[in-house]
């Protein structure tokens, strides 16, 4: 499969993708034109993973996620992106069995043009995502397999869904907002015990964000507990009845961590209408204030 573009046509796509707001239309569609092909490859990559005997599930970036990206690192990004397009295979057995597969992964595209790529996150793990991700190359397209253990997977889920809930900036260890929350130091200008819609809002934001970031140190500790289990689980000396405890435990936390994120949805569901409230208030506050100036 050959890719519609040359680098240096993807290179002046991501730039042209950033560069305008909102983006052009014929860029879009340039863009979509390049993910078919892509998906392609995927396909291709997908099949030769299920030949080893595993069940790949398989995603393309969507537009909004690439174009995120694409701010944050630049338009260059897009010409060298490897995780475009990726394939995930999640195992039931602990590191031994994931260094194999991550192995028989590698063995398995040995034969492209570019030689596969070990990217392994348990040693260098991001906001506390652990995994083993292989980039291979079919027909010199890169694909991410990344490959994780039970545990690891259901850690990266539950974050994901707290990303989903209050921004992907967590993924990345940088400041984050929930909605509404920017408007707080132009609201901060009224005065909330005069104002019971506004004092709700303001509350309703504080309660919400301590209980994100009390999530957040949550998972990240859950991250380490994690790693630590398995080492334990993957050492031949463990007893039996000490592995299972030690799943259970794990269970547990797991478990606690939804908890805490329907917490999360309801308080972000409860106060979207006294986010309105809010934004209109700062709105009538930016005209009161602007009369006196």
């Amino acid at each position: 499969m050959v890719l519609p573009f040359s680098k240096s046509q993807i290179e002046r796509l991501g730039r042209r993708l950033v560069d305008q707001s909102p983006p052009a239309q014929a860029d879009l569609d340039d863009l979509a034109a390049l993910l078919g092909a892509y998906d392609e490859v995927l396909d291709a990559a997908s099949s030769e993973v299920r030949d080893l005997g595993y069940a790949p599930t398989g995603r393309l970036k969507n537009t909004g996620t690439i174009l995120e990206k694409l701010r944050r690192h630049g338009g260059t990004w897009l010409k060298s992106i490897q995780d475009l397009a990726g394939l995930r295979v999640v195992i039931e057995g602990g590191l031994r069995a994931q260094d194999q597969v991550a192995e028989e992964v590698m063995q398995r595209f040995s034969g492209c043009a570019k030689t596969p790529k070990l990217i392994d996150r348990r040693e260098d793990p991001r906001q506390g995502y652990r995994a083993v991700h292989v980039i291979v190359f079919p027909d010199g397209v890169p694909v991410e397999v990344q490959v994780r253990t039970r545990f690891q997977h259901n850690w990266a889920e539950v974050f994901e869904k707290l990303a989903d809930l209050v921004g992907r900036e967590i993924r990345y260890g940088e400041e984050w907002w929930l909605p509404g929350e920017r408007e707080v130091p132009q609201l901060l200008g009224l005065s909330p015990e005069a104002d019971p819609p506004l004092k709700r809002t303001i509350e309703a934001i504080s309660f919400t964000k301590k209980n994100v970031n009390t999530l957040i140190k949550l998972l990240l500790e859950m991250s380490a507990n994690v790693a630590e289990l398995e080492d334990l689980l993957t050492d031949p000396l463990t007893p039996p009845k000490r592995a299972e405890a030690l799943k259970a435990t794990m269970g547990e936390h797991l478990d606690e961590a939804r908890s805490v994120i329907e917490g999360v949805e309801v308080s972000i569901t409860g106060y979207k209408t006294l986010e309105r409230e809010a934004r209109s208030l700062a709105e009538r506050f930016g005209r009161v204030r602007s009369e006196h100036d």
